[in-house]
C-alpha cells in the first residue's frame, strides 16, 4: 500500500480523522501543517508576540514545544517562544520530568522559567497530600494552584498568552467530566481553542479599574492587558488526537518523561478516560464527535443565568487574582489547608508570597538561551 499523500512512501499508519494511509514523512508534515492551520484560522498568535509554552516534560508539552518551534521557523511567524514550568513538589515524578524540560530548553535554545508551589504557596503537593489524606483526590488543589502559578510565570517573562498541550482526547474527557458532574457553567467554555471569549470589554475595564486600588495589583495596571487569572490560554492541539501525538513524538524520538503522576490513579478524570477508551473500541471517531458536540453546545437562557454571570467577577481581596467571590479558589484552598494542618505554625500571607514571587528572581529560574 502506498501513501495517499505522496503516492510513493511506505505506509506506516492510517490517520485517525479519516483513516487515510500515510508514510512517516507525510504524517509528520501533515500533523505540523494541521496545527499551523488551526493557529491561523483561530488567530491564536500575533507576530513578535511573547508566547509562554506550558512545559511539563510530558509527551504533549514536549510535542507542542517541537511543533511550535518548527512552524515558527518554517512559516516565519516571528513568535518569541519561552517555556514556563511548574514544580508542584511531587518526589520521584516532577523532579524527573523537569529534567526533560531543562534538556528540551537547551535543545531548542528557549529560555525556561520554573515556578514552585513551595515558593508560591508554602506547600508542595506531597505536603498537601499529607494534610488532605491519601484517599482524597489532590487534582483540585494541583489544578487550581497550577493555573495560578502559570499566570505568575507569564508575568515573570512578559507574556500575556500561554500555549498548552491539551489535545482532542483531553477536551473530550473534560466535556464528559462536566456532564458527569452537572457543571453546566463550564460546558460552553470547555471546547474553546482560546479562553476568554466570554470576557467583554466592559468587564475588562471594570477589573482594570479595581486593580488601581488593589494593594497587590496597583503596580501592574499599566503593564498588563489582562488581570491576573484571565491570561488567555490557547490549545493549538485542539484537533490533534493523543494517539497521533504519541506517534509523532516516537518517530522523531523527542525527549519526554512518560511516567504517570503519582496522584493520577485517584483522579476523577481517570473515569472519563476509561469510558472513552472503551467507547473508542466501538467507534474510533467518538473523540472528535464529542469535541464537535461540545463546540455546538449552548445553554438555554434560564440555565445560562444559573451557570454563572461573568459580570459578578471581581478581584480576590487577598491576592488580586480574578474571582467570583471575595477570595479566589486558590486562597480558599490554601486557608483550608492551613486550618487542617496541625503542623503549620502560622497563617500564610498570600499577598506577600505572590508579590515576592512576582518581584524577585526565583532561585530555580534558568535562562538556557534565547
Amino acid at each position: 500500500m502506498k501513501c495517499a499523500v505522496c503516492g510513493t512512501g511506505r505506509v506506516i499508519l492510517k490517520r485517525m480523522k479519516n483513516q487515510e494511509p500515510v508514510c512517516k514523512e507525510c504524517f509528520l508534515r501533515c500533523f505540523e501543517d494541521e496545527v499551523y492551520e488551526a493557529i491561523v484560522q483561530s488567530n491564536l498568535f500575533k507576530k513578535k508576540e511573547i508566547v509562554a509554552i506550558g512545559a511539563s516534560g510530558g509527551k504533549d508539552s514536549t510535542c507542542l514545544i517541537h511543533v511550535l518551534h518548527t512552524i515558527n521557523q518554517r512559516y516565519q511567524m516571528e513568535l518569541d517562544l519561552r517555556l514556563v514550568a511548574v514544580d508542584e513538589g511531587i518526589a520521584g515524578y516532577r523532579n524527573h520530568s523537569l529534567n526533560c524540560v531543562e534538556e528540551n530548553a537547551k535543545i531548542y535554545g528557549l529560555p525556561l522559567t520554573i515556578i514552585s508551589f513551595k515558593e508560591l504557596f508554602g506547600y508542595t503537593m506531597d505536603e498537601i497530600n499529607a494534610v488532605v489524606g491519601e484517599k482524597k483526590s489532590k487534582c483540585t488543589h494541583c489544578g487550581v494552584f497550577r493555573r495560578k502559578a502559570l499566570d505568575i510565570g507569564c508575568e515573570k517573562i512578559g507574556a500575556e498568552i500561554i500555549a498548552l498541550g491539551h489535545n482532542a482526547d483531553d477536551i473530550a474527557e473534560t466535556v464528559l467530566m462536566n456532564l458527569f458532574r452537572g457543571d453546566v457553567g463550564r460546558l460552553e467554555r470547555t471546547c474553546e481553542i482560546r479562553s476568554g471569549s466570554d470576557i467583554t470589554p466592559d468587564l475588562l475595564t471594570k477589573l482594570q479599574e479595581e486593580m488601581k486600588s488593589h494593594p497587590a495589583m496597583v503596580e501592574y495596571v499599566d503593564q498588563r492587558q489582562y488581570p491576573f487569572g484571565l491570561t488567555p490560554k490557547v490549545k493549538p492541539f485542539k484537533y490533534a488526537y493523543q494517539r497521533e501525538i504519541v506517534l509523532y513524538v516516537h518517530y522523531l524520538q523527542l525527549k519526554y518523561f512518560s511516567v504517570e503522576c503519582t496522584y493520577a490513579p485517584v483522579s476523577f478524570r481517570g473515569y472519563a478516560r476509561q469510558f472513552l477508551l472503551k467507547s473508542q473500541a466501538i467507534d474510533s471517531s467518538i473523540i472528535m464527535n464529542i469535541v464537535h458536540s461540545g463546540e455546538r453546545m449552548k445553554l438555554m437562557p434560564q440555565f445560562a443565568n444559573r451557570a454563572g454571570d461573568k459580570s459578578i467577577m471581581k478581584l480576590c481581596t487577598r491576592c488580586g487574582f480574578v474571582s467570583s467571590q471575595h477570595l479566589c479558589q486558590s486562597c480558599l484552598l490554601l486557608d483550608q489547608l492551613i486550618r487542617d494542618d496541625p503542623a503549620h505554625p502560622q497563617n500564610i500571607d498570600c499577598i506577600a508570597r505572590s508579590a515576592h514571587v512576582l518581584s524577585n528572581p526565583l532561585p530555580d529560574i534558568e535562562d538556557t538561551g534565547g
